[in-house]
């Protein structure tokens, strides 16, 4: 008995000190998949953020994203296109999503989209989000899985980690020649 007792004080100890799991366990997606699930790829400028609840209990945040170059799908450039990302703040009440995509106010992104039945939606959380950012005078796409665990299923069902799209900062003009090939290609 004595040690049983024990046993559950080391477990709730652990339990309340640990630090808590900050990840949403996701399907790798590479760059073809990317592009072939997408209704909408283009690089954009983030204009502005608003939240706002769906339901009673679920906030979102619309992002409205100025299109400055088409990729694939029905936008042009100078577009405005609405995103909306799960998660988001109204006041003092706030809902995060691990895994969703934050965009910085004027900055740069490759996005990769699907329609849903009532909006626009990142595909593959933050797998469909490409930051653009200056590194040296060259603009550069960074890896945007943050707090995502990647995963890929093996043959025999098991599930062991894998890379994203872009496991690495790439020069945006090499990306960009890479999606318009990938999006002539899946026609």
């Amino acid at each position: 008995m004595r040690l049983f007792a024990w046993l559950a004080a080391v477990a709730l100890w652990c339990f309340c000190w640990a630090a808590p799991l900050r990840a949403s366990v996701v399907q790798a997606l590479s760059m073809p998949e990317l592009v072939r699930t997408s209704s909408h790829v283009f690089l954009a400028t983030a204009v502005q953020h608003q939240a706002r609840t769906v339901g009673s209990r679920k906030i979102v945040t619309d992002v409205e994203l100025r299109v400055d170059e088409p990729l694939k799908g029905p936008v042009a450039s100078g577009d405005t296109v609405t995103l909306t990302c799960l998660g988001g703040k109204i006041g003092s009440r706030g809902m995060h999503v691990e895994g969703e995509p934050r965009f910085a106010q004027d900055a740069q992104t490759i996005v990769f989209a699907r329609q849903g039945v009532e909006y626009l939606r990142p595909v593959g959380m933050a797998q469909g989000v490409l930051p653009v950012r200056s590194e040296g005078g060259l603009q550069m796409v960074v890896p945007s899985s943050r707090n995502l665990t990647l995963v890929r299923r093996t043959p025999s069902g098991q599930l062991v980690p894998s890379p994203s799209a872009l496991p690495s900062a790439r020069p945006l003009s090499e990306v960009m020649a890479e999606i318009r090939y990938l999006a002539r290609s899946s026609k």
